[in-house]
């Protein structure tokens, strides 16, 4: 997993669950660039305390959307067929949603598999009524919540993304 990502979700988890319009603002993409220019530099490079919220999550979604393979081709990291296995997660029982999302994240390389659950961990707690209460994800419903928070970052993977903020322990269970 790219260090900056999980940098960004533990900086947002100390200070930006609280703040409204955690990743549903969009940050400065000027900051942004600049963020990740910092992180190209010394990926321990930290966001200072007094960052921008917005910048600091939209910074986690300009790495994955901007995630080069080993090939160093622009990719998503779940890649097309892991689209496609979620889009078919969809057309079974929901009973089996789960099983089935473990199977997914075991076919999605370790790295990818680790950086979903450093995502999914943080807008799970973005989810959490006392945090949507004030960040307006979903005050009072969590799983509404889930679903606009997983819709913010993953569109093209929210099931999945929706499953794993849902079923975190369970599904970090079946895949480690």
């Amino acid at each position: 997993m790219p260090q900056p990502i999980r940098t960004c979700c533990r900086w947002i988890e100390e200070h930006g669950l609280q703040t409204e319009g955690v990743f549903r603002i969009p940050g400065d993409v000027k900051r942004m660039k600049e963020m990740q220019g910092e992180f190209n530099r010394d990926f321990n490079w930290q966001p200072p305390v007094t960052e921008l919220v917005p910048n600091v999550a939209s910074t986690i979604i300009y790495f994955l959307l901007y995630h080069k393979n080993s090939q160093k081709k622009k990719e998503y990291m779940w890649g097309k067929q892991g689209m496609k296995d979620v889009y078919y997660l969809t057309k079974k029982p929901q009973e089996e949603w789960v099983n089935e999302a473990a199977k997914i994240l075991l076919r999605f390389t370790p790295g990818c598999r680790e950086t979903l659950f450093e995502i999914t961990d943080v807008l799970r707690q973005v989810a959490l009524p006392e945090n949507s209460s004030v960040n307006r994800f979903g005050n009072p419903d969590p799983a509404e919540a889930t679903h606009k928070v997983a819709l913010c970052i993953f569109p093209d993977i929210m099931t999945l993304a929706e499953l794993m903020m849902s079923h975190w322990e369970e599904l970090y269970e079946m895949t480690h």
